[in-house]
């Protein structure tokens, strides 16, 4: 259970928060051969910001919802091999920040390839095709 004081409905909620707390918890009962548990995420603010408006105008006019779901490959077994990944992916975020690309990145492990993806579209406001279905009906 996740407990946030404001989220950004687009980002916060469909993408990068959500995104990466899910992920987290599919990894770590990976690494623990544990069953993934469920997710509850609350928060006492949703906002958006106005060059969001189309976006969010389209997904609250959808009658028709389709549950999806979507798992990666788990690419490593151990916490080290998942830390690891998370202090490139830090650097990699900082890179971004100050204007990097990603164009050669490949993490070895579709997830951390989405993940970074994430990052970069929201950072750069470009589009980007996503390994995961769901992220490219949501953002592209």
């Amino acid at each position: 259970t996740v407990y946030m004081r404001s989220n950004d409905f687009l980002w916060g909620a469909s993408a990068v928060n959500i995104f990466n707390n899910t992920f987290i918890q599919e990894y770590f009962a990976h690494i623990l051969k544990m069953q993934i548990g469920n997710y509850y995420h609350f928060s006492n603010n949703f906002h958006y910001y106005e060059e969001q408006r189309s976006t969010i105008e389209k997904l609250a006019n959808i009658t028709k919802i389709q549950d999806e779901g979507f798992l990666y490959n788990k690419s490593f077994k151990t916490l080290k091999e998942f830390d690891t990944k998370i202090i490139e992916l830090n650097e990699l975020e900082n890179k971004i920040r100050k204007g990097g690309n990603i164009d050669n990145v490949n993490f070895q492990d579709d997830f951390f390839n989405d993940w970074i993806k994430v990052l970069y579209a929201y950072n750069s406001k470009r589009k980007i095709k996503f390994i995961n279905p769901i992220l490219n009906k949501i953002f592209n």
